[in-house]
């Protein structure tokens, strides 16, 4: 939560200087710089209330038929069962790609060390 909330205050603190503007361009970019600031604020506050809470609400019954094991229906169902089904077969490759890497740089390591330790160490 504190970096969203950081990162929406930077982006609220951008806009301040435009508070400061005079003339024609005052009557032109303060209402952008308002309804920037406003619309960033309210979408920090809506992420973290409503949105949450509708999500739960609305997608109740999506989470007991996944508990339950029911396969998708209709088209997206089973796009969207395809597109899971192959993003964790590309996890899975990928988790074990680099534990492959990482294991073959500690055995390098380890070798470095033994030839390169002094002899009063080993």
């Amino acid at each position: 939560m504190i970096p969203t909330f950081v990162s929406t205050l930077c982006i609220c603190i951008v806009w301040l200087p435009l508070f400061q503007l005079s003339g024609v361009s005052g009557y032109l970019f303060l209402p952008l710089a308002e309804a920037i600031i406003f619309a960033m604020i309210a979408s920090f506050i809506l992420s973290r209330t409503l949105v949450p809470t509708m999500a739960s609400f609305l997608l109740r019954a999506q989470v007991a038929a996944h508990k339950a094991g029911r396969k998708p229906t209709g088209f997206f169902g089973r796009l969207q069962a395809g597109f899971e089904q192959r993003f964790e077969r590309l996890r899975e490759r990928y988790r074990e790609l680099w534990k492959r890497r990482l294991r073959g740089a500690a055995d390098s390591s380890s070798r470095f060390w033994q030839r390169h330790s002094p002899r009063w160490a080993c």
